[in-house]
């Protein structure tokens, strides 16, 4: 299921680029919050949030055809978590996504309110190699949909915007993988355990339209 829609949306992007289309490259910060409702408090806390050093960040990529676009997104969180008295280890959530936005006013317009749906998947994992007794696996991984809208205000190149979304778990797991024999020809899968997904997501960021 996941592969066909994200298969669609590259179709969506190829399709897009054979017309007139605009890119952006863009940098982000992302607050999660488990309330049932996207309030404009709900966004003044994330913002103070992110500016004290909570949330992810990232950078995300687009392409933006007319009042369409569609993009692809990557945020992380970087943390020491203490697993005893005396061990701790530094771990790291990540949190990839791809959607497709809908401008009201097009897609470079100077205030450009938008709508957004999309897939993405969290997960959980030892950040450094040397502690991770499977590299090829993460500890915690779950997908999600998501839908909302945000604002965004271009000025020439250069854009910024704000956006609230409403994050819903998708029941099927996410399927680890190992191989079954020493000369790694035959592989199995199995369920990993899931990521709590938050119920809400801010992000706020900034990007260059080419």
């Amino acid at each position: 299921m996941n592969r066909k829609i994200l298969a669609l949306i590259a179709m969506v992007a190829l399709a897009g680029t054979g017309a007139f289309a605009q890119f952006a490259l863009g940098v982000s910060g992302a607050v999660y919050d488990n309330a049932k409702e996207l309030t404009v408090d709900g966004f003044s806390q994330a913002w103070h949030g992110l500016k004290h050093g909570e949330g992810y960040l990232g950078f995300f990529a687009e392409v933006g055809m007319d009042n369409l676009a569609v993009g692809a997104s990557v945020n992380a969180s970087t943390y020491e978590e203490s697993w005893s008295a005396t061990t701790s280890y530094q771990m790291i959530n990540l949190d990839g996504n791809v959607y497709l936005q809908g401008h009201l006013f097009g897609y470079h317009a100077f205030l450009d309110p938008f709508l957004e749906a999309g897939l993405g998947r969290m997960s959980k994992d030892y950040r450094n190699a040397s502690d991770d007794p499977d590299e090829d696996n993460p500890l915690l991984a779950s997908y999600y949909w998501d839908v909302g809208g945000g604002l965004g205000v271009n000025i020439g190149s250069i854009g910024i915007f704000l956006k609230g979304l409403y994050n819903i778990k998708i029941g099927d797991p996410v399927a680890g993988e190992y191989w079954l024999d020493a000369g790694h020809t035959v592989k199995a899968t199995y369920d990993l355990a899931a990521y709590p997904i938050s119920n809400l997501k801010f992000i706020f960021g900034a990007k260059i339209i080419f």
